[in-house]
């Protein structure tokens, strides 16, 4: 933590996006960073802890995504951004 001299936080952000993929056979690995301000689509999120509804956006930074839902609104915005199934 920062401390209070940097003002309270209104919301959370990703400052790294990390897709691995791992082969099957665990013989090789594929590693690609997503920058956090890349502006890409975002679908509709829910938040699991509160319950509300985001709707979609056009454009927004792929860092928006914490911010509209936590970690599922961030796999599902990478999904739609590479067509890619994310299961963890």
């Amino acid at each position: 933590s920062q401390g209070a001299a940097y003002g309270e936080r209104a919301t959370t952000l990703n400052d790294v996006n990390i897709l691995v993929h791992v082969s099957a056979d665990h013989t090789n690995a594929v590693v690609v960073s997503i920058p956090r301000d890349l502006i890409v689509a975002h679908p509709e999120c829910t938040d699991a802890g509160t319950g509300e509804v985001y709707g979609a956006l056009q454009a927004a930074p792929v860092n928006e995504a914490m911010g509209r839902g936590g970690l599922p609104c961030v796999v599902d915005t990478v999904e739609e951004l590479t067509g890619l199934d994310i299961p963890y």
